[in-house]
């Protein structure tokens, strides 16, 4: 199994078109391709009548698996602002296990998966749990810079 995680520190810095555009990469390579956005905020109606986030709909288009949106983007929230806040306004608590069980669903469909997340430095989320449970290889945006591990 092979994944990757682009991460940044903020919204609008790139995330989700590098991410769609390794996931296009990655397409070449390996036959079952999946994207993850765990945490979106701002929330779109679909033409079918489901709700959905514009960076999810991005990460399933460039993927070559046909996941579910709760696999691909298990906690969707309305505010378009920054997750932790849009959380806390609608009194959601991000339970981590949930994003990990959906991320392992992920893995076990796919052949790479690559995950795109905001986290906040400060905050004692999934930031602690990323390194050590879901990755083999990062690609990380700060301050508009791509950086790989």
């Amino acid at each position: 199994m092979n994944a990757w995680f682009v991460t940044g520190t903020d919204t609008g810095v790139g995330k989700t078109l590098i991410a769609a555009a390794l996931m296009h990469r990655l397409r070449e390579r390996f036959a079952r391709v999946a994207g993850m956005k765990p945490i979106a905020a701002g929330s779109l109606q679909l033409p079918d009548g489901r709700w959905s986030n514009e960076d999810v709909i991005a990460l399933r288009d460039a993927a070559s698996v046909d996941a579910p949106l709760s696999l691909i983007n298990p906690y969707l929230l309305a505010a378009p602002v920054s997750p932790h806040i849009a959380a806390q306004r609608e009194a959601v608590t991000i339970e981590i296990e949930r994003i990990v069980q959906a991320f392992a669903t992920l893995q076990a469909m796919s052949d790479a998966v690559v995950d795109d997340w905001t986290w906040r430095r400060r905050q004692r989320t999934a930031a602690n749990h990323r390194p050590r449970r879901c990755l083999l290889s990062v690609a990380s945006m700060h301050g508009g810079r791509l950086r790989t591990a």
